[in-house]
């Protein structure tokens, strides 16, 4: 089976999970009520590195390389392509809220609502991500298992090792 650039895709699913579980920490911790210390500070700075290059960068991958391929199969405009691109720009905006809010809490602001958004906006996050990832887990791989020869396979892993090794900022999903 020519899967080899879906497992590719697949291995950041699972380090996509691990980074959502600790936003997932940083929800409980914040719940302390008390303004964030430096151990807080660090804790979110690194989920939001982790973020930006494993989400965020996984996002190009499919955006830059799987989508296009698929086009030949899928229509663009329309049914999961459509639908998966949304959720890209979805999580890509919630991410930069999360970033926003955090920020405040970072630098000391710890009042009741601005607490209370970080909160909602880091859970969205967290079921957006759970929820887009299922999706293609189940649903998208599966399905472009089939269309995919050894050679097309092999050619879009190594899109996706370049694109992930030229280190091209990932924050500008859109």
């Amino acid at each position: 089976m020519a899967d080899r650039c879906l497992q590719h895709l697949l291995r950041d699913h699972r380090e996509a999970e691990k980074v959502v579980a600790e936003i997932e920490s940083l929800v409980e911790v914040q719940r302390s009520d008390r303004p964030w210390d430096a151990a807080r500070r660090e804790s979110f700075a690194q989920v939001v590195r982790f973020y930006e290059e494993v989400v965020l960068g996984h996002i190009q991958k499919e955006e830059k390389v799987l989508f296009p391929a698929l086009e030949n199969f899928l229509p663009h405009d329309m049914g999961p392509l459509a639908v998966l691109r949304g959720e890209h720009r979805e999580i890509a905006s919630l991410f930069r809220r999360l970033c926003e809010v955090g920020g405040m809490l970072a630098v000391g602001r710890s009042d009741a609502p601005l607490v209370e958004e970080f909160e909602r906006v880091a859970r969205s996050t967290i079921q957006m991500t759970r929820d887009h990832i299922y999706k293609e887990d189940r649903v998208l791989f599966p399905m472009v298992a089939r269309f995919l020869s050894i050679e097309r396979d092999q050619h879009l892993l190594g899109e996706m090792e370049a694109l992930a090794a030229s280190k091209e900022p990932a924050q500008k999903v859109r």
